[in-house]
């Protein structure tokens, strides 16, 4: 089967001119000709984590120097900041991993 075909074959299962016996039959062929396999799926999966680690990593770089120059104040704040940056990066990355990218 060809993909226009398997194109064509979904077309009618959303068009739902079929009966429901033929719709499952189209569903299963479809699922068993085009599925992603388990072991791209665990990659993608352990991409989207190296991603997030490397999105939580970035603009966390302190230095000691820096720290002594600026005092107290700033280094809360700025720890407070990049947490939540952290965190919203993590909860992107767990929203984008929900829509399967």
């Amino acid at each position: 089967m060809s993909i226009e075909d398997d194109d064509t074959l979904r077309g009618l299962v959303n068009a739902r001119v079929l009966s429901k016996t033929a719709d499952d039959i189209v569903k299963q062929a479809h699922d068993a000709v085009r599925h992603t396999a388990n072991r791209v799926r665990k990659f993608r999966e352990i991409i989207i984590w190296f991603f997030a680690f490397g999105l939580i990593g970035l603009g966390m770089q302190i230095t000691v120097s820096s720290v002594k120059q600026a005092g107290g104040q700033p280094l809360a704040i700025g720890t407070f900041v990049g947490s939540m940056k952290a965190i919203g990066s993590l909860i992107v990355i767990l929203l984008l991993d929900l829509e399967k990218i």
